[in-house]
């Protein structure tokens, strides 16, 4: 097994090098997401959620008003698209409709979110980068038959809510060294 062949200390090593990248040139106390927290008044704390009010707050200062509340048609079908990538089925909008749980809309976020259908429509754009094909394409468009355990891998870890550092820690250690996934990484990059 190539596992027996390096020390923990190394992988590790390696692994703890890809996900925090090389160094940049940025200085760390530049980057807004390293900032210290600061204590922030919030401009209207009438308003339902927070957040609201600082946009609230921005929209009035350029003369500009807040859409309108969106009725529930709206929101389901703006839920389903942003989540699933699908319209819901015209049942599904009755249901959501005539709802009468004060909570309908969280509930609904939680239904949709515990679906295989988020991790398929999310871990799409992760294939899209590493160009994952289940065929080479162009004029070789012969069929990969063995490219499945990664996409399957992929939609898994949107669906369990994997960290994004244990993603891509199991993602390396899958390609590098599980000797099972070792012949689908090689077949991988040898024909695409």
């Amino acid at each position: 097994m190539m596992l027996a062949k390096f020390s923990l200390i190394m992988i590790m090593t390696s692994l703890l090098f890809l996900i925090n990248g090389l160094p940049y040139e940025k200085n760390d106390n530049e980057w807004w997401s390293l900032q210290p927290l600061k204590s922030v008044n919030i401009p209207d704390p009438d308003q339902t959620n927070p957040l609201d009010s600082f946009i609230l707050s921005k929209l009035e200062e350029q003369g500009l008003k807040m859409s309108v509340k969106a009725d529930r048609r709206v929101l389901i079908r703006r839920l389903y698209f942003d989540l699933w990538g699908m319209p819901p089925t015209p049942d599904d909008i009755k249901t959501f409709v005539n709802d009468p749980h004060p909570n309908a809309y969280g509930n609904l976020v939680n239904k949709l979110l515990a679906s295989p259908r988020y991790g398929e429509r999310w871990a799409r754009h992760w294939l899209d980068i590493v160009h994952y094909g289940e065929t080479h394409g162009y004029d070789k468009d012969q069929p990969r038959p063995n490219a499945w355990p990664y996409r399957d891998y992929v939609i898994r870890a949107f669906n369990e809510d994997k960290p994004y550092d244990l993603l891509l820690l199991l993602f390396v250690y899958i390609l590098f060294f599980d000797p099972a996934y070792q012949i689908f990484y090689l077949y991988y990059h040898e024909f695409c």
